[in-house]
Order: structure tokens, then sequence, then C-alpha cells
């Protein structure tokens, strides 16, 4: 082994998306430390870095790949002949994490199962406007989970410019995507806007398996089909 290593430690969400990373070099005389120092001194970076996080290396879970480590494993005996080691942490799920998250699933099953299914012939035409919170919740829960359900928000009346520009390409797309993708328009001063945390027009809201997946302010019509795109492909 050398006499120098990189150590390169990167916290995930469980998303799997990257929240920070600290690549640190060790000589070869502290290989023999467990791997449990070098994640509390990147609990220290990380708290140094985050005003008002304290993050603690109990909270933490170090992976290479899928293999979980050991903390109190030496850094020698985790990295074996190589020179780098690029290790996740992620944090550690709780009992109360698992029990709130198994109880908003319920939660969520129950919803849509007070909604009746709705079949193709139920389906609102493409780019048509809704008004009704009651309807659009009837639509969301009632179609399928793996159909994709996108709300235009728009100024009722005159449309302001940038709404305006996106109106005609956002007509095709709607009944270019239909049946697969249910492209829908609703006021940006109503209760569904105010329920989809839709502030400014215009705002286009994707929802996948009943729930808001993404948002986007002030977009292009490319912008909405690649989202559309990768929807589709998930």
């Amino acid at each position: 082994m050398a006499n120098k290593v990189a150590l390169v430690l990167r916290l995930e969400n469980n998303e799997g998306k990257e929240l920070m990373a600290l690549n640190l070099q060790q000589t070869k005389s502290k290989l023999g430390m467990p791997l449990r120092e070098s994640i509390e001194r990147f609990c220290r970076y990380y708290n140094r870095r985050n005003d008002g996080n304290s993050l603690d290396a109990r909270q933490l879970q170090a992976y290479i790949d899928s293999r979980s480590l050991d903390p109190n494993e030496s850094l020698e005996k985790v990295m074996e002949i190589n020179t780098r080691l690029d290790v996740i942490l992620r944090f550690v799920e709780t009992s109360e994490q698992k029990d709130q998250e198994n109880e908003e699933k319920h939660d969520e099953n129950q919803t849509n199962e007070e909604y009746e299914q709705l079949d193709i012939t139920d389906l609102p035409p493409p780019n048509d406007f809704i008004a009704d919170k009651a309807n659009f919740d009837r639509v969301l829960h009632g179609i399928p989970a793996n159909m994709i359900l996108i709300v235009f928000f728009q100024m009722c009346g005159v449309l302001e410019p940038t709404s305006e520009s996106l109106a005609p390409a956002y007509r095709r797309m709607a009944h270019h995507f239909w049946p697969r993708v249910i492209m829908l328009r609703a006021d940006i001063h109503g209760d569904i806007a105010k329920a989809c945390n839709a502030v400014l027009a215009p705002t286009v809201v994707f929802f996948k398996e009943h729930k808001a997946v993404d948002i986007l302010v002030a977009g292009t019509d490319m912008q909405i089909n690649v989202k559309i795109s990768r929807l589709l492909k998930t």
C-alpha cells in the first residue's frame, strides 16, 4: 500500500442525493485507526459547514457499494490494497421513522381507496381547465398509479406573456401524450394551486403515483417535454 491513501466520504440522503463529500488524505501511520474516527472527523467538518446542525457519527452507517462496513474496523483492513476508497454514509433509519413512513403510506393508500378508479372514458379531455378541487382530487387519486398527471397553473382571463407563449405548446403536448399523460390547466389563484404550493404563473406541477413529484416555474415547453419523457421511463 502507498504511503498516502485517499479516503473519500460521501453523505447521501435517503433518495441517494449527495449532501456533502470530504476527501481525507491518510498517511500510512494512521491506517491502523478505526473507520469510526474518520466518520467522526467528517461529522465535525459537516457541522462547521452547516450552522445549526449537529450530525453525529452514531446517526450514520457506512457502505462500500451495497456492503455495510463495521466502523470499528481499521482503515488498513477496510482499504486492503487500494490507494483510494469511496465510502457512502447514509442516515440510520430509526424505528420511529419507519413507523411514521408506514403510517404515511397507510394513510395514502386509504385516501386512494376512497376514490373510484377511473377508466379512459372518465378522464378529462386534453388541456381541459379544471376549477373544482374535489374534481381534481377525483382525477389525481382515481387514475392508475403509473399514469402521469400534469397541471399548468396560469392567470385566468388575460394571460401574462410567459403563460401566453407557453399555452399553445402545452396544448399540443396535451393532445400528443394523451391518455398516457393527463395534462390539465388550473387557476394560479385557486384552491388547487394552493394545495399544490403553486404561487407564480406559469407553474407546471407533475404528479405520479397519486402525488406531486416535480414542479417547474416559468419553464419552457422543451423543459416540460424532457420531464415528461423522464417520468414515462421510470
